[in-house]
């Protein structure tokens, strides 16, 4: 049986709708399927377990359950749609990924388990660009030099850091790197540092982004 969450869906025709999923075995691809009994639309943020078979234009769910539901709501809830999306835009189609797969189930169930979401954002963030060959390192810079904390440094999106003048200081970059996020200003240069590396291999800006003004 094949493992999947759905990324995005949309209404095709009668009872059919056309989904993005993410699978475990397969990677990220479109497929054709019906809401589960009782539902009216497919499931988003759920694990699901079933099959499909090759249709004429894209591959039909022949059956499928839900196996596991987080319980999301309010702040962890718009995470939860966040690093969706962010999974959508940026994962390519037909390429396993089974490292990051699940680095999304291990996300999702700790936004459903901590109010603390800030670190569970910046770890994922982190880990896909990792994962998807955009990363960088928090204790090299560009050049290959090591991160010194009495330096400061600014970052260049998809490439990394570069000694500064002026910039953020070497000790709370490393202190991220090393998920110190008590480090004064930590969390906040992080978030800042991976937003600009998330932008560099982004096309448009996320709507995701939203929920939080």
């Amino acid at each position: 049986m094949k493992q999947w969450f759905v990324l995005q869906r949309q209404p095709l025709r009668e009872d059919d709708w056309l989904l993005d999923i993410f699978s475990l075995s397969a990677g990220r691809l479109r497929v054709i399927s019906q809401a589960m009994v009782g539902r009216d639309e497919p499931d988003l943020l759920c694990l699901c377990q079933g099959d499909w078979q090759q249709g004429q234009d894209f591959p039909r769910v022949k059956a499928s359950e839900v196996i596991a539901r987080p319980s999301l709501q309010g702040l962890p809830l718009y995470c939860a749609v966040y690093i969706t999306e962010l999974l959508a835009r940026l994962m390519p189609q037909h390429e396993s990924h089974p490292t990051v797969f699940t680095l999304y189930l291990d996300t999702l169930n700790a936004l459903a388990d901590t109010p603390l979401v800030d670190p569970w954002l910046r770890h994922f963030e982190f880990q896909l660009l990792q994962q998807l060959g955009y990363g960088f390192s928090w204790q090299k810079d560009t050049l290959g030099n090591n991160i010194e904390p009495s330096s400061h440094y600014v970052f260049s999106g998809g490439e990394g850091f570069v000694l500064a003048a002026k910039g953020y200081s070497g000790a709370v970059i490393l202190a991220i790197g090393n998920g110190d996020y008590q480090f004064p200003t930590a969390l906040n240069v992080a978030k800042l540092i991976l937003r600009q590396a998330l932008e560099a291999q982004l096309t448009r800006p996320l709507i995701s982004r939203e929920l939080f003004i």
